[in-house]
């Protein structure tokens, strides 16, 4: 019987959740070269794509850093919280691992505002050029660098792209970090190696480092409740876009929505001077769900519309349009023409259908 109860004990013990105490939560190495066993445990339990040694002291450093950051760390984690599910869905989008989305917390601790003095910017850290390779605009009224949707979707095929010029998650990284032309001359100066670990003393400081950083935030964000750390969930909002033509500031188009101007701001970090610019192309404005039909009353007038009540009618009109020389891509960058749609059909999916229609097409819209 005595037996028994000694082997349920421990049972017990082996299957409890493993936590850690307040001094242990200070304690991030056991010694001066090894890591608490608790972490480098946890560390393993994580699989992660990349890996750095229990020796390795930066990642003892970084560890420290945010286990230790409080406000700062948890201001962090509230923000995962809003863009995790963004960063996964567009890896999976892309068949990578869905742990690639740490390297987001590497770059920017998740501030889709942040710059560096390199001239990187937003949640991936882009460098201008490297943003235009992949489709992006970056000038000096949009900057797509700082759209968290865009931003994210580009580093994905980024991240793809190195994968399939090297092959190894650590060098993929280290490849985002320092770019691919300073990795492959690393490997040259490694005699052609291509193992991390024999190329590493070749990269800059910052791109060695970069691997064990990585690892410590990967860490931070699955075991912060172990040290006393708390995660605020960030409360999801509804937004969707309206596509705009017409140049307007964003102060104007906040008060247009019946919106706090901040608001606006925060979903369109990527208008550089607070400003849409006019754009034959359009510029898909982020806006709450439920603010939207009121910004699209407001900017199309609905005093400027008049229903018809057959197909017939407006093919009539329309001809009469063409024959006054109507250009839709006119009326839809500014001008306050009236315009004639069919009775009955819903005014926010017309605007959005002949916006992009008419205007890429440049086809008169019947014009009273």
């Amino acid at each position: 019987m005595r037996q028994l109860i000694v082997c349920l004990i421990l049972l017990l013990s082996f299957l409890a959740p493993e936590t850690t105490t307040a001094t242990e939560a200070a304690t991030v190495v056991a010694n001066e070269n090894t890591l608490n066993p608790k972490i480098e445990r946890r560390i393993q339990r994580l699989a992660l794509p990349i890996q750095a040694p229990a020796n390795d002291r930066h990642l003892h450093r970084k560890l420290r850093d945010y286990l230790n950051g409080n406000q700062r760390t948890e201001q962090m984690l509230s923000r995962a919280s809003r863009y995790f599910p963004l960063f996964e869905e567009t890896l999976c989008k892309y068949d990578l691992p869905e742990d690639l989305k740490y390297l987001a917390v590497v770059e920017s601790m998740l501030m889709p505002h942040v710059h560096s003095s390199a001239g990187a910017a937003g949640l991936w850290q882009l460098m201008p050029a490297t943003a235009r390779s992949l489709g992006l605009t970056v000038n000096n009224m949009v900057d797509e660098r700082m759209d968290a949707e865009l931003a994210t979707d580009a580093a994905a095929r980024m991240l793809k792209e190195l994968y399939a010029d090297f092959g190894d998650w650590n060098l993929v990284v280290a490849a985002y970090n320092c770019g691919p032309g300073r990795l492959r001359g690393a490997m040259r100066q490694a005699k052609g190696q291509n193992d991390y670990a024999k190329i590493k003393r070749f990269l800059p400081e910052e791109t060695q480092n970069y691997v064990s950083t990585y690892v410590a935030a990967a860490y931070t964000l699955n075991y912060y409740a172990n040290h006393g750390l708390d995660q605020k969930e960030h409360a999801a909002r509804a937004i969707t876009t309206v596509h705009l033509f017409k140049g307007a500031s964003l102060r104007k188009l906040a008060k247009l929505a019946g919106m706090e101007y901040g608001n606006l701001r925060a979903l369109n970090r990527s208008l550089v001077q607070n400003y849409l610019p006019s754009s034959k192309d359009g510029f898909e404005l982020k806006i709450p769900s439920h603010r939207k039909e009121t910004l699209q009353t407001a900017i199309w007038g609905q005093n400027n519309l008049v229903m018809t009540q057959t197909q017939e009618e407006l093919t009539e009109a329309t001809a009469r349009a063409r024959e006054q020389g109507f250009r839709a891509e006119e009326w839809l960058l500014g001008c306050r023409s009236g315009v004639v749609l069919l009775e009955g059909t819903n005014l926010p999916w017309v605007i959005e259908e002949l916006s992009g229609r008419w205007l890429n097409n440049y086809q008169p819209i019947a014009m009273l």
